[in-house]
């Protein structure tokens, strides 16, 4: 669906539902375009079969994903090229990849600070229930909460979308979609705790990948 759509959808459900309306994301049809082609599908394959999750391109060559979508005894491919991890921080659940690509990116911004009620767009493959596939999702949705370390957000996130991107209304990265569980912390399941989703501050992001 296309992100203008899926916009109107939202705001059609919250009329409906007595929920605060989500307005559309700001920006052009080419803005977000721009936007959607930065965000990848990474495919795995391990022992126990197949995974996948969502990474960005940060700038040529290098991919930015939840760390544990990254598991050390498996293969990584990102557009049918192989990817190997060059940095990772398990404690704030983000990993740098590399990754070979036909395409000359520009270096993605680092946005601002976010703040509470900012409006956000976090883009990911999660899986469709009704397809069983990963398929390009754009979500928008409002900063609820920051900490220090992660960012609390009413976009929803799914199975296959960690590691997605967040982006302002100005197509900076602010964070990365990541999973959180009440008991043990980053990077356990991808479901909502406390009614919300998290993601880490792109700050870190840049932080990890400085230098690679």
């Amino acid at each position: 669906m296309r992100p203008e759509l899926l916009a109107c959808a939202v705001v059609a459900w919250a009329a409906c539902s007595g929920a605060p309306a989500i307005p559309a994301p700001a920006g052009s049809r080419a803005q977000y375009a721009a936007l959607e082609a930065r965000t990848v599908r990474i495919v795995t394959a391990c022992a126990d079969g197949p995974g996948w999750g969502s990474g960005v391109v940060l700038r040529a060559g290098l991919v930015a994903t939840a760390a544990h979508v990254t598991q050390p005894a498996c293969r990584m491919t990102i557009r049918g090229n192989p990817a190997v991890v060059l940095a990772i921080d398990e404690a704030a659940d983000i990993a740098i990849l590399r990754a070979t690509s036909p395409y000359v990116w520009q270096p993605l911004s680092l946005g601002p600070a976010v703040y509470r009620g900012q409006l956000v767009t976090v883009v990911g493959y999660p899986m469709r229930s009704k397809t069983g596939r990963a398929e390009l999702s754009v979500s928008p949705g409002y900063v609820t909460t920051t900490y220090s370390d992660r960012i609390q957000v009413s976009a929803p996130g799914y199975f296959g979308g960690s590691g997605g991107p967040a982006f302002n209304d100005a197509g900076e990265l602010v964070g990365l979609f990541v999973a959180i569980d009440a008991l043990q912390g980053f990077g356990m399941a991808a479901v909502p705790i406390d009614g919300g989703y998290y993601l880490t501050p792109a700050g870190r992001v840049f932080e990890l990948a400085a230098g690679l």
